[in-house]
């Protein structure tokens, strides 16, 4: 009985080890809806504009938004087709959010932050593009009522805080936290009446409606 068990055993990682080798990375299969394509019947090589590279998503009504480096992309149907959002310029997109006044961002990762109020179908600017990304990733933005805070680059390897009391509106930003050191402001949270901002290297920073968050 122990030799039989023992055969069954060893028979068993035989094909669990058969199984590894024919599966291997590139028998895998491939995502579809992230893959270039052509249209059925189109003998071109051109691929239909699609997200390639995505790097944050979010649903607004019935269409699913997706930043990409190749833009910012929406669907409706479950990823079979895909739009490009008109009316940003080209290049990366960092990533979208939403607001609590239904208001959509846009992040483009080479500078800018961009704001519609037509759930994503007409776009303006709201932080020009002197205002990147930190590091190519996308924006830290936090939300606080009519305000929006977000993390920038400056040019000259410079960091700082951003805010917007009109829900992004163009002109409408101050320079809230830049440290001379050239801190690099990851994160924002609210807590009660209180705002904390961390910077890279274990810095916290904190404010309270007290001062209406100019205090620091």
């Amino acid at each position: 009985m122990k030799s039989f068990r023992l055969f069954t055993y060893m028979a068993a990682l035989g094909f669990m080890f058969l199984l590894m080798l024919s599966c291997r990375p590139e028998k895998l299969p491939t995502t579809v809806i992230l893959k270039p394509a052509t249209t059925p019947g189109n003998t071109s090589s051109e691929p239909i504009a699609k997200p390639q590279d995505c790097r944050g998503m979010y649903v607004i009504s019935d269409k699913l938004f997706v930043s990409s480096v190749e833009g910012l992309f929406w669907t409706n149907d479950f990823g079979k087709t895909w739009s490009k959002v008109e009316g940003l310029p080209r290049g990366a997109s960092s990533n979208i959010y939403k607001n609590p006044r239904g208001i959509v961002f846009a992040g483009l990762e080479s500078g800018g932050l961009w704001q519609s109020l037509d759930s994503g179908k007409t776009w303006s600017q709201s932080l020009d593009e002197n205002y990147a990304p930190i590091g190519g990733s996308p924006f830290t933005v936090h939300f606080q009522g009519d305000t929006v805070w977000v993390c920038v680059a400056l040019a000259s390897n410079k960091f700082a805080v951003m805010r917007s009391p009109n829900n992004g509106e163009p002109n409408s930003w101050t320079q809230v936290l830049s440290d001379g050191s050239k801190v690099v402001y990851s994160g924002i949270i609210s807590i009660d009446t209180s705002m904390f901002i961390f910077g890279h290297t274990g810095q916290v920073y904190s404010s309270s409606v007290s001062s209406s968050f100019n205090s620091w």
